[in-house]
């Protein structure tokens, strides 16, 4: 938390989240910083009794914020890492649509992780990477969908997200140089309790 606002790589990351989203319209508000405990640093459960994901999630408690939560952790699995066969390590995760303007609960934020960019030297490190599962994790919590999945057969229900389309942010893999939303897209995050209107 001290060091995350003047690190110039964390600082071109939210640059291109705020471009990604600006494509829809939005503007980032203030950005503040908290430390998590260490037991927070590996989410190994993601699903059933007493799972890592919603003890983090619900660090949000007694937050009098209306700013969306987003945890970044070291390494985050699918599933449950203790357990048989092993979890699949994932980069991203929202547990959406996000409950609105709520804190403290097992749905309250979303959740990246940062081992596959920061585990590389500093001056390898791609800022749209990162940048990109944050927007789209951002996106599902908003209230968008998949555009299309990775099994190429389900999609969203909008009628102006191109099937297959990875420019697409919300594609299940999208293309981190890109970063398109369409109009229905914009429409629904726009319309979330999350965003704050000019009065």
């Amino acid at each position: 938390a001290r060091t995350a606002p003047a690190s110039p790589y964390f600082e071109a990351v939210m640059r291109r989240v705020a471009q990604v989203l600006g494509n829809a319209g939005l503007r980032l508000g203030e950005l503040s910083f908290e430390d998590l405990e260490p037991r927070f640093k590996d989410i190994e459960s993601t699903y059933g009794p007493n799972n890592d994901l919603s003890a983090l999630l619900q660090q949000s408690a007694g937050r009098d914020s209306t700013a969306l939560n987003l945890f970044f952790v070291d390494r985050l699995y699918a599933g449950d890492s203790r357990g048989a066969p092993p979890a699949e390590p994932i980069i991203g995760l929202s547990q959406a649509p996000g409950p609105p303007l709520t804190h403290g609960t097992v749905h309250s934020g979303v959740v990246v992780s940062t081992w596959s960019t920061l585990d590389i030297p500093e001056g390898e490190r791609w800022p749209n990477a990162l940048a990109h599962t944050i927007a789209h994790e951002t996106g599902h919590h908003l209230g968008l969908a998949h555009t299309t999945e990775f099994d190429g057969v389900n999609h969203d229900r909008l009628q102006d997200t191109p099937d297959g389309d990875r420019r697409n942010l919300m594609h299940a893999d999208p293309d981190p140089e890109a970063g398109d939303l369409s109009p229905w897209q914009a429409r629904i995050l726009l319309g979330s309790m999350w965003v704050r209107h000019p009065d």
